[in-house]
């Protein structure tokens, strides 16, 4: 096995070498520990891992006599939410350097300028802003966000003595310091989870996903099959996540990062065998002859590239026997499509009735060159690459992410400002409930962003009234070590539980850890007086509403508003590949192609309501999905029909290819400017005439192909292609006219209040 599949090793954890278990197996988490059914094992894994440092970092806090140990459990949740020892790792650091540098610049803006607002509001609002607005860029974006807090934190506790701003500086400092040692050891030695396992066990996961699709795939040559379309959806959601854990699992083993190029190559091509098949949802099935002469030879296609995935999933290649069974079906293949030639039946099809066989024998090609790839990638991995390549950020931050880092500042500059002027019950979680709460909001997994804030603050208010009068009963028995031990660690486990599935840190989650910090800095061994129990109420309460008037008055972030900038921003990239693809764009940019229309159809539904027209919503979401047709097809095509087209191909062959692309071009931004106004574009009515002159030219190249004898190989990968073409052209055809039936000024614009 060490020398058949190279691809499924690892190396995850210094020289020891791990072949990737079966698909039913239990991950790397939890792989030594077993719990109750009725218990996620991975989420019981983390909410222990959790409890555990957490409680240990509260631990040493205390005995090491540091002031603020609520500050070591912070950044206790704040890593293991990122789960993996990578990824941790990588929070750590950055982590580290965000805070020394916030809490130098803290203790600098505190010391010289807290006796003039005017500057120290200033240097404020500007270190705040940049920090949000640099989260959002790929380079160290936790480091920038952290600056931000660490100085926020600073400022809060040195404004009334800026003197002592740098005993608040260092003790920082220090209580992160035990919270990343603590998650550190924590996560290596207890349950560890290693990103790069999972990479591999998952990448099994897909090609097996693969093998059950393509078999359907391939009977789509003689029945439709709706549910394939369907069932491969999820796939660029897949890929990002593959993507995640190749930038993690670089950081956990020099062995997996030497064949980081490899997997980053195969989940290419992966994703990209997973669009082949989904395409075919566009292609009619064969007529006959073709259906009749071929459609065993489909059938058998389908088992065997089925084969072939699952030969890659378990060993990593695939053997000679696939091969030159394979081979033989495609020459099979080839010498009935040569016989067909001469058959009076196909004779009589024009282009759009033969398009179909061409596009169907061009997918089984492509199909077939893709476990090819794979298994000369694994036989021979290319050359290391960076990791910079994987990053799923863009290398500066947008307009969005300017208008966030400002938002983010004047809520938190307004609630420094009444915390030092009024001195409400609860400043600081104020203060830190409007920074937190604006700068991270649009990050949640929920991708509600300020939709529902105003009613996120009702349930804050509730929330801590629970809190409140919990703690009137709790906080005499914490003075106990052993119940605030309890306490701690009872809440964190349900903090990790929690944030297992979520993908993400929920508001929910943030007002949870911010409570649990609040909680903490009680110091229940000393008598608590009463205001301080009513300051956190206060403190979440006002904190949420200040961050709700500031998002909701200040570019709110609105599902109708992300599904106009985000579907403008899809069309317009999907025509600027016309030409070349989209294969040169960053892999960030890439990213965020493939997954908008899942995330439209996400904010459709937090759309829906007395302001969206009656079945808009069903019509909003066929459109999004004939787009997403059409952009799968435009890859597919992009940059391969024109070098595939015969030297003495007729020149109106070529014009006409470039009055299509020029047609495709032109109405996907078209429909972008019509959707970015909230309009109906007009109406695409020449797009019949380009299909009819579309197919006139492509008989014409058929029957150069027939005059010249052209082998079926050389004369499928054209052909398929014209048809794919003609495909796109009646997708952008059904998108305009789904377009023309949209209501978008009636719903796109801004009415959140």
């Amino acid at each position: 096995m060490e020398a058949s599949a190279p691809a499924f090793r690892a190396g995850s954890r210094g020289n020891v070498r791990t072949t990737i278990r079966p698909v039913q197996a239990p991950s790397a988490t939890t792989r030594r520990l077993r719990f109750p059914a009725w218990l996620d094992a991975g989420a019981a894994a983390l909410g222990l891992q959790m409890a555990i440092a957490g409680t240990a970092a509260f631990y040493f806090s205390q005995f090491l006599r540091l002031e603020f140990p609520s500050w070591s459990v912070f950044t206790v949740i704040m890593l293991l939410s990122a789960q993996y020892v990578g990824a941790i790792q990588e929070k750590a650091v950055l982590r580290m350097i965000g805070t020394v540098l916030g809490g130098l610049l803290g203790y600098l803006a505190t010391g010289a300028w807290q006796q003039t607002p005017v500057l120290y509001l200033g240097m404020t609002f500007a270190i705040t802003a940049f920090s949000v607005a640099m989260f959002s860029q790929s380079r160290a974006p936790y480091a920038f966000l952290l600056t931000g807090l660490t100085f926020v934190i600073i400022a809060i506790n040195g404004q009334s003595d800026p003197q002592m701003a740098w005993q608040y500086s260092l003790a920082r400092v220090e209580e992160v310091l035990v919270g990343v040692v603590a998650s550190l050891v924590v996560q290596s030695t207890i349950w560890p989870r290693y990103a790069n396992e999972d990479f591999l066990k998952q990448l099994r996961d897909t090609l097996e996903e693969l093998a059950e699709a393509t078999p359907r795939g391939m009977a789509m040559f003689r029945d439709h099959d709706a549910e394939l379309d369907a069932s491969l959806r999820d796939f660029p959601r897949r890929s990002t996540a593959l993507r995640q854990l190749l930038y993690f699992g670089a950081r956990e083993s020099r062995h997996f990062r030497r064949n980081l190029a490899m997997h980053g190559s195969a989940v290419t091509s992966i994703a990209r065998a997973a669009n082949l098949l989904r395409s075919l949802d566009q292609i009619a099935p064969a007529p006959e002859p073709y259906l009749s002469a071929l459609s065993g030879e489909f059938d058998e296609a389908g088992r065997t590239l089925r084969d072939g995935w699952l030969q890659l999933r378990d060993n990593g290649r695939i053997d000679d026997d696939w091969r030159s069974g394979m081979a033989g079906l495609l020459a099979r293949i080839e010498e009935k499509l040569l016989v067909l030639r001469t058959d009076p039946r196909s004779m009589q099809l024009d282009a759009a009735q033969v398009g179909p066989v061409s596009a169907h024998v061009l997918t089984l090609f492509d199909l077939h060159t893709s476990i090819l790839e794979l298994d000369e990638l694994w036989r021979n991995p290319p050359a290391i690459q960076r990791t910079d390549s994987l990053v799923l950020a863009p290398e500066w931050p947008d307009a969005a992410a300017v208008k966030r880092g400002l938002r983010a500042a004047l809520a938190t500059t307004v609630a420094l400002v009444l915390d030092n002027w009024l001195s409400p019950p609860g400043g600081t979680l104020m203060v830190l409930c409007a920074f937190n709460f604006t700068a991270l909001n649009y990050l949640s997994p929920t991708g509600i962003g300020d939709h529902r804030t105003f009613h996120f603050v009702v349930s804050a208010a509730l929330v801590g009234l629970g809190a409140f009068l919990a703690l009137l009963v709790l906080t005499p028995m914490m003075a106990s070590y052993a119940v605030l031990n309890i306490v701690l660690a009872s809440w964190l486990f349900l903090q990790g539980y929690r944030t297992y599935n979520r993908g993400g840190i929920t508001k929910a989650l943030t007002v949870s850890f911010l409570l649990l910090v609040s909680v903490l800095s009680l110091n229940a061994q000393e008598p608590v007086p009463f205001e301080n129990i009513t300051g956190i109420f206060f403190g979440l309460v006002t904190g949420a509403l200040i961050a709700a008037l500031h998002e909701r008055l200040l570019w709110p972030i609105l599902p109708q508003g992300r599904l106009r900038a985000g579907m403008v921003s899809y069309l317009r990239t999907i025509a600027g590949g016309i030409d070349r693809g989209v294969t040169n764009l960053p892999l960030w940019q890439r990213t965020k192609l493939a997954l908008f229309p899942s995330e439209a159809r996400k904010f459709i539904t937090m759309m829906e309501g007395p302001a969206m027209p009656p079945g808009e919503s069903r019509r909003l979401e066929e459109y999004i999905l004939s787009l997403q047709k059409l952009a799968g097809e435009i890859i597919l095509c992009a940059g391969r029909l024109s070098p595939s087209l015969p030297p003495d191909a007729a020149p109106e062959t070529r014009n006409t290819l470039d009055e299509v692309k020029a047609a495709l071009a032109s109405g996907l931004n078209s429909l972008a400017d019509s959707f970015g106004r909230a309009e109906q574009p007009p109406a695409a009515d020449h797009l019949d005439d380009l299909i009819r002159r579309w197919d006139e030219s492509v008989a014409r190249l058929r029957r150069t192909f027939f005059a010249d004898n052209v082998p079926p190989r050389t004369a499928i990968v054209p052909m398929g292609l014209s048809y794919r073409y003609r495909v796109s052209l009646g997708l952008l055809k059904r998108a305009n006219a789904e377009a023309r039936s949209l209501r978008p000024g009636e719903y796109l614009g801004d009415v959140s209040l």
